[in-house]
C-alpha cells in the first residue's frame, strides 16, 4: 500500500530521499523532488512532479489504514510528518509540512484485482533460497513460477523482470527438448 500526500513546497533538499520510521503507523516514506523529476503530458510539455511523500505499507500497517480508511489514513501520515520533520536539522520550511499540504491518495495494492498485493521482503524466520528453488520448478513440470518473492535480489521490479525473463528462457528450452 501506499500513502501519497503531495505538497506545495519541497520538505528536504535534493539529498534526501526517504526515511525509515520506528513506532510509527507509517514505517518508510520517501520523497520526490520537483527539480528532479518531470513528465511529458499527451501534447508532450514538459510538467513538473510535484514535491510528494510516499508512505509505504504493508502487511499489519495496510491492514491497519484499510480499517480507518482513507481521509483519516492521510491524516495520520501528515501528523506523522508534523511530529518528525520540523525538529530535523534537514527539514527546509519553517512551518510544519500540513501547512504545504495540498491533498492525497490512498492506494490499496491488495484491493486492485491486477495488483492483489505489494511486493515482499524476507522475514527473519525466512528460509534462505526458498524462491529460488520454487522458481527452478520441477524438470518437464508443468507449472512454474516467477516474480520478484522468487529472484536472488528481491523486492524490486527489476527481480520480477530477471526471474521472468529466467523462468521464461527455462520453459522455452523444456518446450524445445519436448520437441526433439
Amino acid at each position: 500500500m501506499k500513502l501519497l500526500l503531495k505538497f506545495s513546497t519541497p520538505l528536504f533538499g535534493e539529498s534526501v530521499h526517504g526515511m525509515i520510521c520506528t513506532h510509527s503507523p507509517i514505517p518508510e516514506i520517501w520523497f520526490t523532488h520537483t527539480s528532479k523529476y518531470t513528465t511529458s503530458n499527451k501534447n508532450n510539455q514538459q510538467l513538473e512532479t510535484p514535491f510528494t511523500a510516499s508512505g509505504f505499507l504493508t502487511s499489519d500497517f495496510a491492514d491497519r489504514m484499510v480499517e480507518v480508511g482513507e481521509e483519516r489514513a492521510l491524516g495520520m501520515m501528515l501528523n506523522q510528518l508534523n511530529h518528525i520533520l520540523p525538529k530535523s536539522d534537514l527539514y527546509l520550511p519553517s512551518l510544519p509540512p500540513s501547512s504545504f499540504f495540498q491533498g492525497g491518495i490512498m492506494v490499496n495494492w491488495e484491493a486492485n484485482p491486477f495488483v492483489r498485493g505489494g511486493y515482499s521482503h524476507p522475514s527473519l524466520q525466512a528460509v534462505v533460497g526458498y524462491g529460488e528453488e520454487l522458481r527452478r520448478g520441477e524438470e518437464g513440470g508443468k507449472v512454474w513460477l516467477a516474480g520478484e518473492g522468487t529472484w536472488k535480489a528481491g523486492s524490486t521490479i527489476h527481480g520480477a523482470l530477471d526471474s521472468g525473463r529466467e523462468t521464461a528462457k527455462i520453459i522455452s528450452q523444456q518446450l524445445q527438448k519436448s520437441r526433439l
